[in-house]
């Protein structure tokens, strides 16, 4: 059960069926999401459930979501453009995420999932190349503004969302190394900088700019600690030091290309700054927010404006706040606020005690995270909120299973 939980993870997570199947796709993702919904939940039927604080967070956090269902079918007639087949997939789609949480990993399979997280952005450049050979679809997506992005098997953005969970996850494993004070064998090492630079080169060649500066966020974190401690240590090597000196050359030749392309794309015809198309979207979804203010138009709510939205190239606002409030309102942002900010201090607190990562990171990546909510809708995108959601699994079953051990001992 648990390989066909890793093939479903992919065929969700790592590949866009919409864009990739114009005629079935959608009929696709519908199946593969179903699936991998049946399957999580058999895994939790055979593993059990343990009584601790994620399975009543868990469980809270669906009792929600389904009063905000049965309200916003209730009151479905009274909200334009309401649609019950939206609200239920939607619905579908966030309970697949609460449930996840409560799968409980063996630690290989722990060490698996990591894995998959950072190889899915390959697996979609890989898919999208052989798309590319076989049918219509393009493996480089040209835009208006000139500049070629890479989209492997997905839309640049969600190739570059992939990217972004993938960077965070290598990083995140880094940083449990070093807090551990675990000295990795070469190989080991040698691989999880592979996947960082992987990543970080397809993340560069989608151009997508808030992505870009979210990783970035995070790895000036990394660097600033580097550093720190190198200086600490007196572990400079002079030799290191020569070779980077020389490697740095191209490296800025490169980057100087890159950032003459994010700069193309960042500005308009009369040199001012470039949101493609965000701010008028983001005002007009504002708008319809407001009609229903206090309980939201519902889930989906996006998708059920899409036929009447007259800037089609947004199926949902590109703004993960304004997302929110379109669809649960004042009340529901409220809650999630307090969800969010009470699950965020249980990761601060088991990071501290159970040495897994540090507090530091664990606040970077969350500013990383905001900003990049404000430009994009993560949270409503599988191919940022499977691995997302999947990376967190990781963290509570590690900090379970250092639980048992230490209850063991």
């Amino acid at each position: 059960m648990i390989y066909l939980y890793y093939i479903f993870i992919i065929l969700v997570g790592a590949i866009s069926w919409k864009p990739l199947i114009p005629e079935h796709g959608g009929l696709v993702l519908t199946s593969v999401k179903a699936c991998l919904l049946v399957i999580t939940i058999i895994l939790i039927l055979i593993r059990g459930i343990k009584v601790n604080f994620i399975m009543i967070y868990s469980i809270f956090g669906m009792c929600v979501l389904t009063l905000f269902l049965i309200l916003q079918i209730a009151r479905k007639d009274s909200v334009e453009y309401a649609n019950t087949g939206d609200i239920l997939r939607s619905y579908s789609a966030y309970l697949l995420l609460l449930l996840s949480m409560l799968v409980r990993l063996k630690k290989e399979e722990l060490l698996n999932i990591l894995k998959i997280i950072q190889v899915m952005p390959s697996i979609s450049v890989i898919v999208g190349l052989i798309f590319s050979i076989t049918t219509s679809w393009s493996f480089i997506k040209f835009e208006f503004t000139g500049v070629p992005r890479l989209q492997g098997s997905n839309p640049p953005a969600h190739l570059a969302e992939i990217c972004f969970v993938a960077i965070i996850t290598s990083l995140a494993i880094l940083d449990f190394y070093h807090i551990n004070k675990v000295i990795l064998d070469r190989g080991k090492r040698a691989k999880l900088y592979i996947f960082l630079f992987i990543n970080s080169l397809i993340i560069l060649l989608t151009f997508t700019r808030i992505e870009i500066l979210g990783v970035i966020i995070i790895f000036i974190f990394f660097l600033i600690r580097n550093l720190y401690y190198a200086f600490l240590k007196d572990n400079f090597s002079y030799l290191l030091v020569s070779i980077l000196s020389l490697g740095i050359i191209p490296l800025l030749f490169c980057l100087k290309i890159i950032i003459q392309l994010l700069i193309k794309r960042s500005t308009n015809n009369s040199g001012g700054f470039n949101t493609s198309g965000r701010a008028a979207a983001w005002k007009y979804f504002m708008e319809k927010a407001n009609e229903h203010r206090f309980f939201g138009r519902g889930m989906g709510a996006s998708e059920s404006l899409y036929p009447y939205n007259p800037y089609q190239e947004f199926v949902a606002p590109h703004n993960e706040y304004i997302r929110s409030f379109l669809e649960v309102g004042v009340v529901g942002l409220i809650i999630m606020f307090i969800f969010f900010l009470v699950y965020i201090k249980w990761i601060l607190k088991q990071s501290f005690k159970k040495n897994v990562i540090s507090n530091i990171f664990v606040i970077c990546t969350i500013i990383s995270i905001s900003i990049v909510s404000y430009y994009d809708n993560l949270f409503v995108t599988v191919h940022f909120s499977i691995p997302f959601i999947l990376a967190n699994l990781c963290f509570i079953n590690y900090v379970r299973l250092k639980c048992h051990f230490e209850d063991s001992d």
